[in-house]
């Protein structure tokens, strides 16, 4: 789960979908602010907008709900968002299970320096906390890079 989040924050195209999507709200921009949540230990916070993002049938937002329900022990829900998903591209180079040391500080710094950027705008009782992005965070991704 976390290096799919990695990945998507870290996309060459992470910055400007953040940037735009304080502006229109779509749905590849939700889950890339969702996989900086989550990244920033808001898993609920970043579900609300992978739930956005899965409504809009945004591809990744779908794979990651399912993960993400997988990780809580709810199979129903998991597989329900699952039979959503479509199959993952076919990999062209072996994966890795572990991230070098490196990966992971780089990781741990982006998430630093974006954590100043996300607001809390509410503590909703059905939803939880909802999160959205100062006007500021495509930038902060972008110097990351």
């Amino acid at each position: 789960m976390e290096a799919c989040c990695v990945a998507a924050v870290r996309h060459r195209d992470a910055a400007a979908l953040v940037s735009a999507f304080s502006h229109d709200y779509g749905p590849a921009g939700a889950v890339v602010f969702a996989c900086l949540l989550y990244l920033t230990g808001r898993a609920d916070a970043a579900a609300f907008w992978w739930r956005y993002a899965g409504g809009a049938e945004d591809p990744h937002a779908v794979r990651l709900l399912a993960l993400y329900h997988w990780s809580l022990a709810d199979p129903v829900t998991a597989a329900a968002w699952q039979d959503h998903a479509e199959p993952p591209p076919a990999r062209t180079r072996p994966s890795r299970q572990h991230r070098p040391p490196h990966q992971r500080r780089d990781a741990a710094a982006l998430v630093a320096s974006a954590e100043p950027a996300i607001r809390v705008v509410a503590d909703d009782p059905d939803c939880g906390e909802v999160c959205l992005p100062d006007e500021d965070l495509g930038l902060i991704l972008a110097a990351c890079r």
